[in-house]
């Protein structure tokens, strides 16, 4: 079985006021990086361009030693795009410019290109693989009773193991 570290970072959590932003960067996403420097731990980090945006104003050294620690091979960026929306209740369009855009901060800012997505709220659909796939992503991370809700015979075995999701149109 393989294990992975995903850390989200989301400077708009509800109960995260504007005041505490900078906070929020010093007490919490520093220490990730800094246990990651320090133990040559590899994660991954998912964060949306709007997120992205925010740090990049706040704090740039952070900014810096992301960039070092995703080219070291040390950090692995998810995307998620631009805004943290609840696809399956968003029009395609609107899902597919939300990850375009994403993908642009993404560039900017990092100058990285996410294959690997998380998807926003864990609210997932089988309309959205087209989606992503469109966005140039080749695997999306969805929360594991969406997947079992779609595959009623999947040997539950396998639970914890990397899966392949298809829609009805072939998409994957």
């Amino acid at each position: 079985m393989k294990f992975y570290l995903i850390f989200h970072l989301n400077i708009f959590f509800s109960s995260i006021s504007k005041k505490q932003r900078k906070e929020v960067i010093n007490k919490c996403y520093w220490p990730l990086l800094m246990l990651v420097n320090n133990h040559k731990i590899p994660i991954s980090i998912e964060l949306s361009g709007l997120t992205l945006e925010i740090i990049n104003k706040l704090d740039k050294k952070f900014i810096k030693k992301l960039k070092k620690l995703i080219k070291e091979g040390f950090v692995t960026l998810i995307g998620s795009g631009y805004s943290q929306i609840i696809g399956p209740l968003i029009e395609g369009n609107i899902n597919q410019n939300n990850l375009k855009i994403g993908k642009q901060i993404y560039k900017k800012i990092l100058n990285e290109n996410p294959t690997i997505a998380l998807v926003n709220e864990q609210a997932f659909s089988k309309g959205l693989i087209k989606i992503y796939r469109k966005a140039g992503f080749e695997k999306i991370i969805v929360e594991s009773n969406n997947f079992f809700y779609f595959n009623k015979n999947f040997n539950n075995k396998l639970r914890y193991n990397s899966q392949y999701l298809s829609d009805d149109y072939n998409n994957s």
